[in-house]
């Protein structure tokens, strides 16, 4: 566990966690805690979610709402992945613009040749 625990570390991921598994854990049991429900916001909502209180139509609500920030999260994660994409494109090209060598740029921002090379054709063929 502490190795996932380790794995989360933007404010949005611990959110996400907290609302998926707060319910699986002893909240009076400190070592099972994940280290980061310290964090004042993130106890305060701990408190306020007893699951074990909630009416069966409130636990649907609940359900449904991880749900929907599980899909949050995931198409955050999809939107990072491209932008990030987009910037590894953008450097190429304007590396290969200022008169660096597919090798050079390569070697400089540790891409390999080959998604160097292949942005530069795309890029060349437009």
């Amino acid at each position: 566990l502490r190795e996932e625990f380790d794995k989360i570390k933007t404010d949005m991921e611990k959110l996400a966690y907290t609302l998926k598994y707060a319910h699986q854990f002893d909240t009076k049991e400190e070592s099972s805690k994940p280290p980061f429900w310290k964090e004042e916001w993130l106890d305060d909502i701990i408190q306020k979610v007893d699951v074990t209180r909630l009416s069966p139509e409130q636990r649907v609500f609940f359900e449904m709402s991880k749900v929907k920030i599980d899909m949050y999260h995931e198409k955050l994660e999809e939107v990072a992945s491209e932008a990030k994409e987009e910037v590894i494109k953008e450097i190429i090209i304007e590396s290969f613009k200022e008169g660096l060598s597919p090798a050079q740029i390569s070697k400089i921002t540790k891409i390999p040749i080959e998604k160097v090379l292949e942005v530069i054709e795309e890029f060349s063929q437009k």
